[in-house]
């Protein structure tokens, strides 16, 4: 790790990312469903996060503009350290961007679902 900026984040498995797909049939063009990030624009950190903390989608949001989301918790938080929330951008219309998905969760609210979905996660630094 080159001392860059990046995000640190949760990187869904292959299997994660498969069973989220099966789940939720993306709405819009761009199928996303990477990771769930834990804070952007940071430096490599020195330790990375446990790889046993539990995650699990709590919720979905379309805006009905173009951008899906699933809403998650980690470690029974919904609650980013920056104040967002935990998330997965799922899907997106051509023009729109992952970085719009805390402000949609924000203004459009989100829909509980009936079970929490334990999904497999790795932490992982990210260069942007």
């Amino acid at each position: 790790m080159d001392g860059g900026l990046g995000y640190l984040a949760f990187n869904l498995t292959e299997d994660a990312i498969e069973r989220l797909r099966r789940k939720f049939p993306p709405r819009y063009e761009r199928f996303v469903c990477h990771h769930v990030t834990i804070v952007f624009g940071v430096h490599a950190p020195a330790q990375l996060p446990p790889v046993s903390s539990a995650i699990a989608v709590v919720g979905h949001l379309d805006d009905g503009l173009g951008l899906e989301a699933l809403i998650v918790e980690v470690d029974g938080s919904r609650q980013r350290p920056d104040g967002g929330a935990f998330h997965i951008t799922h899907s997106l219309a051509p023009g729109r961007r992952s970085a719009e998905s805390n402000e949609a969760i924000r203004s459009h609210g989100w829909t509980a679902l009936a079970e929490p979905i334990p999904i497999a996660a790795t932490p992982r630094w990210n260069k942007i």
